[in-house]
């Protein structure tokens, strides 16, 4: 508040305005161009006085007892004290230092954590959708972990998320990882990350860190470049983002060596302290909160699919689906109800809004066959076959139907009202028929139900398959296989709710185990809703037929694999006469297994060749494109489980080894006792993903697993049922042939790789004279080889089987070793951060050894789905991977394959905007030149047309693809680019936002601005002046105001800036920015003697020409302001100066009395000014000649000292440094010395001057305080001691001969290291006394004297350390770290010559010994091994 500010009133006055003034930066801050009508709905700019804790929650402690550590092993305690508000920035201050949590637990490290909350009401405050960003500085430190991140609240990591917006660790951060966390299935959490490399150092400057979160989509930004998208479709698992609500986090931990994050290092100590600053926290709601939502996967024919976009405040809404759909209802509302037909396509909506740009939201929807219904199971008519066990609400069958409208006219349903004390509210369903829950996993069949809810748009439903044998409430996970999830699109209407897969819960559920079913209404919520449903039905693929059949085994002359007696646990008896040769079995032969009763899980083992050979691909079993069947005759009774597990036995064989070298495991029940039935299996689990699909090499058949029966098996016609016939293929893209195509380029191998060489033998399918050749490195166990290459940008195509790679193979390997392909982007795949950018991998086996053959390889799995097909341009291979074999690889004509008998897949075109730039401002009537870059990897590009959102604005059909838009008006508009081929695909490019301002109207520079003039200001008040020219000034300026001024600079250049101030006491300082926030000028102001007393002061800035926001800025307040003027800055000469005393190299005895002069002249003017510099430090300024200053009492020390003169212009010149030394007088000066520090004193003069002496692991600190008072009562004054070149501290003052004093000291102990005081034992002091202690020598270790203690051995010391006593007096000896902790304390009497300590326990490292005793006192540095 301004001085003059002194009645009540005023006071009000003033806080009113600070309020509006407050209210009116919710609008002046940045809006962009984002916005389908952009809105700011929560803030924090860091410009109060300290952190806001109604926006805040300050968290304290370290995680325990719930989370110690935080789940990272973090290091650190978070304390409030370490986050301070000021200069408008949060600090997170990160600290070496040791501190105590609330736990307990004692740190070496502080920082700081804070939380958003609701103001008043204690909670946390989430969001769901918008544009959050923090403009942020990054700490820099060896272990430091700053972040900007985000939780759902009610949190259950990593089921409902966690959104890492920035994160970056360590010294000078150079890039930062944004991340998506979910669930990747049985509570593993999967990470959609990227990297972001910068390319400058981010803790020396601020830096934006951004999300835009949307329906189905996160997208992270640094400084408005896009780097990092994750949609459900690339997430390695469940999605929950669309789910939940999120909060804000801002902390900086310290991560150790359990922390993965910082590469389970130790951080390191002398980079503390370090600070994060943080500018400003904005979230915001724009057109990335909305999107189109709603199946995008249909069925052909399905009927009432709810589409909706979230509802926009006075929006006009117009829907559009594709040819053969129909809107059956909700056209110009924000949700529509579409039948489809048999035609995919987008379902679009375009919404307009007053004032608003105009945006069109879509959805890609695909299609599948037609599901027919397999059974209704509940139509409260005439199908009743579910009951309903256990339920927290209220249930009502068979009441009346609340609306009977489409798609439900039932006159009866059922109701359930939700019960609102419980969170999980939970309605269990029997007789709801699963059989096979892998069907409903895998999407081949579907459960639905009529719904109609009081329940808000949005709200979801849970359904769970479970075995109610095993579930308990408290046991979760256990007994629930699986989870789907649907969520509600009307209110108080009817709508069908499809239930979409979402995760495996219990993966060792039997999938035939399902005997109960779930429905949790609102999980998660406290709600009392009601729900009438109806409609329980199945709906199932259909079937697909039998192609083609592999027979493995079947006794009467096919073998394709063998009995494995060694390790087979029951009795097994190979072509044993038929029991029963009737019904689907009439074969002469089967086999006969008696299962081992002794055996828990007694195990029937084959052999299935080399790995790959018989089993060639399980990945086809795993999406029953093969299946396993087989032809059983048992005593077991119905429902026995029959299980097949697919497996490399090298893997697989060592005991207790489970689940490695299991691939996959199919399961079947019986359904006939005493009679042949015929198996088919279905998938059940995959334990070890990480074995090959292409390794497999043995059957393991366990019968009626987790029993101890003795049944007996007859088993017979084990096959493979194909229900796709193997495809064929014709050449398609040659890559390399070591000849004449090259379209890889080699770049690094952990092997050793060469090109290019002689053919080992030129024979059969390969007698090409050059090849290339790899030796793969035995040490390594993921031997990779990697090239380069922009011929592979269809990987999708690969994916889909629609291609394959292909390579010819000469190998000493062994027949079965696994080759990978795979497809990778090196912008985003970076050594440590897998599977980041690794887009997909293939495999294939050797399938003869020493002899050329083609390998074609086939699709694994899609390590990061984020990794888009045009981004590709590495390929790596890896040669027998998880091994450390040294075999060498001939190879040849790598090549793509086509697939026969499909239709060729046309790979839509690329497209990327290149101008104008996100965010790009221009100013009406606007010239924007629109630019693309489009390619087409399998054809060429038709033509690029350029939109604003809906609106064609113009086509190009040739290269550069470019447009000019001419007379744009003012507005915010959407910039895409639209790329179409020569086979019709379409590809539209990322929206680029850009702003167009109103014409320039702003104030004119060069001129004069009365200051009543701004456009926008915060805590001022306008008042009469007196000044020449009457009207308004501005006043009642405090700390932190400011006023923004429309202006339009007419050239660009230097100008001179005049600030008219008045102020009553002076201390004020005035600022000039530009609305980056940069402060391009600043003033002080002094003293005028009246509020009312004007003078003008000046300073220069440089301007960019044209319309803009320049702002004044109140760096200190007490101050008026009338008018500002800019005037084109004259050039102008600068002064000159020189020292002309003391002479350089010149010195003199502390305390020193050192005259300084210097000349100083100005061609084109005057001199103002002689400032007489210390290093940085002003000693004095002399506005008149002679110029001079006098320094006294100067300390012992080397000083740099320069004189810089300022003309009557404001150019300013420093002469040359002159080095002068001040040496310490050699009288003896230390009046006390402890075991940190001695202390000295000299009287001279009327002065006395101190001495501050570290010894030992006091050395190297950067601060001592004095305090002293004159006599022995009362406070004590502080003095900040100057540090000097030999490492002493000094302070001069004025004190009378005779003076009694107290004093006391405050200091750091070691660089970096916490502060320590004598306050409690104070020193004695009386001016004019002369000290006699002896001067010491300042070092590590104080030195020796010898008359204290001997030899002190052995050093280095691993156990026992021997000390040497002197003197005839008791010693006392103290063993410190170098944290200045005492270790070790020993009390000696006196007369004995030597004493030990036994330092066997403690770390290895550096200590310090004190020894002290009557005749003086010691340090030794003691290194402990």
């Amino acid at each position: 508040m301004a001085l003059h500010l002194t009645t009540p009133v005023v006071r009000r006055q003033h806080r009113l305005t600070l309020l509006l003034s407050l209210s009116l930066l919710a609008l002046l801050l940045p809006t962009r161009g984002w916005a389908q009508c952009n809105q700011l709905v929560w803030y924090d700019e860091f410009n109060t006085a300290a952190l806001d804790t109604t926006k805040w929650k300050v968290i304290v402690g370290d995680g325990c007892p719930t989370l110690c550590g935080f789940g990272n092993a973090e290091l650190q305690n978070y304390r409030a004290q370490n986050l301070v508000v000021g200069g408008g920035n949060l600090t997170i201050n990160t600290r070496l230092e040791t501190t105590t949590a609330p736990s307990g637990n004692t740190y070496q490290y502080s920082s700081g954590k804070i939380e958003s909350k609701v103001a008043g009401l204690g909670k946390l405050q989430t969001f769901k959708y918008g544009r959050i960003e923090a403009r942020m500085q990054l700490p820099s430190a060896g272990g430091i972990w700053p972040a900007f991140w985000m939780l759902a609240d009610p949190s259950n990591w990593p089921y409902t998320g966690e959104i890492d917006i920035m994160e970056a660790k360590h010294k000078n951060p150079n890039s930062v990882t944004g991340t998506a966390i979910g669930n990747a299935g049985g509570g593993n959490p999967y990470f959609a990350s990227r990297t972001y490399s910068a390319g400058v150092d981010l803790s020396t400057g601020f830096h934006v860190y951004a999300l835009e979160w949307g329906p189905d989509v996160l997208r992270f930004y640094v400084d408005g470049n896009l780097y990092n998208t994750v949609t459900p479709q690339t997430a390695a698992g469940a999605f929950p983002f669309n789910d939940n609500q999120f909060y804000l986090i801002l902390n900086a931990a310290v991560g150790g060596p359990g922390s993965g994050y910082t590469g389970y290092i130790q951080p390191t100590p002398g980079d503390y302290p370090t600070q994060t600053l943080v500018d400003y926290v904005r979230v915001y709601k724009g057109t990335y909160n909305y999107a189109v939502i709603g199946d995008g996967a249909v069925y052909q024919n399905e009927q009432y699919k709810n589409y909706r976009i979230d509802a926009i405040a006075g929006a006009a809404y117009n829907w559009t689906v594709p040819a053969g759909a129909s809107i059956v209802s909700g056209q110009g509302t924000n949700t529509i109800s579409v039948n489809w037909g048999t035609t995919a396509g987008n379902v679009a909506v375009t919404v307009t809004t007053s004032g608003c740009t105009t945006n069109t939201y879509t959805k890609a929807v695909t299609m599948s066959p037609a599901l027919t219904v397999e059974k209704v199971f509940e139509d409260f008519q005439s199908n009743r076959f579910l009951t309903y066990g256990t339920r927290t609400g209220t249930l009502t069958q068979a009441v009346a139907n609340p609306g009977s409208a489409a798609p439900n006219t039932s006159t009866a349903v059922g109701r359930y009202v939700r019960n609102p004390s419980e969170t999980y509210d939970v309605m269990y369903v029997q007789g709801l028929t699963v059989g096979n829950a892998n069907d409903f996993a895998q999407g081949r069949k579907k459960v639905y139900v009529d719904v109609y809810s009081s329940a808000p748009v949005g709200s979801r439903v849970t359904m769970q398959f479970e075995n109610g044998a095993v579930t308990t409430a408290t046991n979760f996970p256990l007994g629930r296989h699986s989870s789907y999830k649907a969520f509600t699109t009307r209110q108080n209407a009817w709508e069908t709710l499809e239930f979409d897969y979402e995760q495996t819960i219990d993966a060792g559920t039997s999938i035939f185990a399902i005997n109960n079913v779930a429905f949790l209404f609102e999980p998660g919520l406290n709600t009392a809703n009601t729900f009438y449903f109806d409609n329980v039905q199945v709906k199932t693929m259909p079937t697909p037929p039998t192609v083609a059949t592999d027979v493995l085994e079947n006794y009467d002359g096919t073998s394709r694999i063998s009995y494995d007696a060694a390790i087979t646990n029951g009795t097994y008896t190979a072509n044993f006469a038929n029991p029963s040769a009737t019904g689907v079995n009439t074969s002469a032969h089967v086999a006969k297994y008696v299962r081992n009763s002794t055996q828990t899980y007694d195990v029937l083992f084959f052999n299935a060749g080399p790995p790959g050979t018989v089993i060639t691909d399980a990945g086809k079993f795993k999406d029953q494109t093969y299946q396993l069947q087989l032809d059983l005759y048992t005593d077991a009774p119905v429902g026995t489980t029959v299980r097949i597990t697919l497996q490399n036995k090298a893997a697989a064989a060592p005991t207790g080894s489970y689940p490695a070298g299991r691939n996959s495991t199919y399961l079947a029940q019986t359904t006939v006792q005493n009679g042949w039935q015929t198996l088919t299996l279905s998938f059940d689990t995959s334990p070890d993903a990480g074995t090959s699909n292409l390794a497999i090499d043995q059957l393991a058949v366990l019968f009626n697993g987790n029993t101890n029966t003795g049944n007996t098996y007859y088993l017979d016609n084990l096959k493979v049922i194909k229900h796709v016939a193997d495809p064929t293929y014709t050449a398609g893209t040659l890559y390399e042939d070591y000849q004449a195509t090259h379209n890889i380029s080699y770049q690094t191998a952990n092997g050793t790789y060469q090109a290019t060489q002689a053919n080992p033998s030129a024979t059969g399918i390969n007698t090409s004279s050059s090849v290339g050749k790899y030796t793969r490195n035995a040490a390594s166990t993921y031997d990779a080889l990697t090239f380069a290459s922009a011929a592979v940008k269809d990987g999708g195509l690969f994916k889909t089987g629609d291609k394959v790679f292909a390579m010819d193979v000469y190998t000493s390997a062994p027949v079965g070793t696994v080759i990978s392909w795979q497809l990778e982007s090196s912008a985003a795949s970076l050594p440590g951060n897998y599977p980041a950018g690794r887009h997909s991998i293939y495999q294939s086996v050797v399938r003869q050894t020493n002899t050329w053959h083609t390998l074609t390889f086939t699709y694994a799995s899609t390590p990061d789905g984020s990794t888009t097909d045009v981004s590709v341009d590495r390929i790596v291979f890896l040669f027998a991977p998880n091994s450390t074999g040294g075999d060498v690889y001939y190879f040849d004509n790598l090549r793509s394959l086509n697939k026969v008998g499909t239709a060729p897949t046309n790979v839509a075109p690329t497209v990327s905007l290149t101008s104008p730039a996100s965010g790009a401002t221009f100013t009406a009537p606007a010239s924007i030149t629109i630019s693309a870059n489009a390619a087409d990897s399998d054809g060429t590009v038709s033509k690029v047309d350029f939109y604003n959102g809906a609106t064609l604005l113009n086509s190009d059909t040739t290269s550069p693809y470019s447009y000019t838009w001419t007379g744009v008006a003012a507005g915010t508009y959407s910039i895409t680019a639209k790329a179409t081929d020569n086979s019709g695909a379409v590809t539209t490019s990322t929206a680029v936002s850009v702003t167009v301002s109103p014409a320039a109207t702003g104030q004119a520079i060069p001129g004069t601005i009365q200051a009543e003039s701004y456009s926008a200001m915060l805590g001022i008040q306008t008042e009469t002046t007196t000044d020449t020219g009457g009207g308004l000034n501005v006043g009642y300026i405090d700390a932190g105001d400011y006023l923004d001024y429309a202006v339009n600079v007419a050239t660009a250049g230097t100008y001179t800036v005049g600030f008219r101030v008045a102020s009553l006491s002076g201390g004020g300082q005035a600022q000039l920015r530009n609305s980056a926030g940069t402060t391009l000028g600043s003033v002080a102001i002094g003293a005028t003697g009246d509020w009312q007393t004007w003078q003008t002061v000046n300073t220069t800035v440089t301007l960019t020409a044209g319309a803009q926001t320049l702002r004044v800025y109140a760096a200190a307040g007490g101050w008026n302001l009338n008018w500002i003027s800019f005037a084109t800055a004259a050039t102008n000469a600068a002064p000159t100066v020189s020292l002309t005393s003391p002479a350089n190299g010149a010195t003199s005895t502390a305390p020193s009395s050192i005259t300084i002069s210097a000349n100083a002249t100005d061609t084109d003017g005057t001199v103002s000014s002689v400032a007489f510099y210390q290093g940085t430090t002003l000693l004095n300024t002399d506005t008149t000649a002679p110029y001079s200053y006098s320094w006294t009492n100067v300390a012992a020390g080397t000083y740099s000292i320069t004189a810089k003169a300022t003309d009557n212009a404001g150019a300013v010149t420093t002469s040359a440094v002159v080095s002068v030394t001040v040496s310490t007088a050699q009288a003896g000066t230390y009046c006390a010395t402890t075991t940190d520090f001695s202390y000295g004193a000299v009287s001279s003069g009327g002065n006395v001057t101190f001495t501050f002496h570290p010894l030992g692991a006091t050395v190297g600190g950067n601060l001592a305080i004095l305090y002293l008072r004159a006599g022995t009562t009362g406070t004590y004054p502080g003095y900040t001691m100057t540090k000097n070149t030999a490492g002493d501290f000094t302070y001069t003052l004025a004190l009378a001969t005779g003076t009694l004093t107290n004093l006391y000291f405050t200091y750091q102990y070691g660089a970096g290291g916490p502060e320590r005081n004598t306050a409690a034992t104070p020193f004695t002091y009386t001016a004019g006394a002369a000290c006699t202690q002896a001067r010491g020598v300042l070092a590590t270790v104080a030195t020796s004297s010898g008359l204290v203690a001997g030899a002190a051995y052995p050093n280095p010391v691993t156990n026992q350390l021997t000390v040497e006593l002197r003197g005839t007096s008791a010693h006392s000896l103290t063993l410190r770290d170098l944290r200045g902790a005492v270790v070790r304390e020993l009390a000696v009497e006196a007369g004995r010559p030597s004493t030990a300590l036994n330092l066997s326990k403690l770390a290895a490292g550096v200590y310090l010994l004190t020894i002290s005793s009557a005749e003086g006192q010691e340090v030794r540095k003691i290194v402990k091994e």
